[in-house]
């Protein structure tokens, strides 16, 4: 059993560790280059997206973007480690939802919902007279 001083250093101790592990944690996600905000999801995505493709998302209708959470999807759960915890990129999906919970499904929905809008902002093919 632990007394009153022993109970408090044993909690500081945990405070420290888990500090800690949250530091590695980000300086490891940092260093991998992984997404920890949304903004970053998107950015990524458009770096790594061809122009062609760009394009053709940009031209898509909201209704078809289904298509892409069957293709992109999977990628954003894998490469942005939303399955081994990116806690960071998740917390900032929901912040912007305004919900408690989402689940990784739903993250990678939102994200590449997100990536459709700013591309139809910045690569949608406009006709010049």
């Amino acid at each position: 059993m632990l007394n009153s001083l022993q109970l408090s250093t044993y909690s500081e101790k945990q405070e420290t560790i888990t500090f800690r592990r949250l530091c590695s944690s980000q300086l490891t996600k940092a260093r991998n280059n992984i997404p920890m905000t949304v903004e970053e999801a998107i950015d990524r995505l458009v770096e790594k997206l061809p122009l062609k493709d760009r394009t053709k998302i940009a031209k898509m209708d909201k209704s078809d973007l289904a298509v892409l959470h069957m293709t992109i999807g999977p990628h954003i759960r894998d490469e942005f480690e939303l399955w081994e915890g990116n806690d960071e990129l998740s917390n900032s999906c929901r912040e912007l939802s305004g919900y408690d919970q989402l689940h990784m499904d739903t993250v990678s929905k939102m994200i590449i919902d997100l990536l459709w809008a700013r591309l139809r902002r910045t690569h949608a093919v406009r006709m010049v007279k």
